[in-house]
């Protein structure tokens, strides 16, 4: 269990290897620079395929349990899209496997946005799913 948490929150090489988007609307992960030992108001920044980049803040970090973060800083595509995006990865062992439940949310307060939110939150559940299935076939 240790292990998956620590891949998932706090290992930089983790989601390069795992995250290779849904291309056109989201680009992979190349890098990922913590600013330090991850922990609650840490920031991130993570290098996407398309050469932008995006800035994440650690609001949640409870070992072996939760991560969460919320986007400080957005590129230029997540700009038009929403005010704010957040994810969550809560993790449960199950003796033999450990069950990841993520969550991620979109928000604006524009209400023409919503279409494009719809759009980009579909995508990103494309990705997501891409990558998790990554994951298991990389750890079985």
């Amino acid at each position: 269990m240790r292990v998956v948490f620590f891949d998932f929150s706090e290992s930089p090489e983790f989601f390069p290897k795992h995250f290779h988007g849904f291309k056109p609307l989201i680009p992979g992960i190349v890098k990922v620079v913590p600013e330090g030992k991850i922990a609650k108001g840490i920031l991130r920044k993570v290098s996407l395929s398309d050469g932008s980049s995006v800035i994440e803040r650690i609001t949640e970090h409870v070992p072996n349990q939760l991560h969460s973060y919320e986007m400080a800083e957005l590129n230029k595509l997540q700009k038009l899209v929403c005010q704010s995006m957040s994810a969550t990865f809560k993790l449960e062992d199950l003796r033999d496997s450990v069950r990841v439940t993520w969550t991620y949310q979109i928000k604006s307060t524009n209400p023409f946005q919503t279409p494009l939110i719809m759009l980009v939150g579909w995508a990103f559940g494309k990705a997501m799913s891409r990558c998790l299935a990554s994951m298991a076939k990389g750890s079985a």
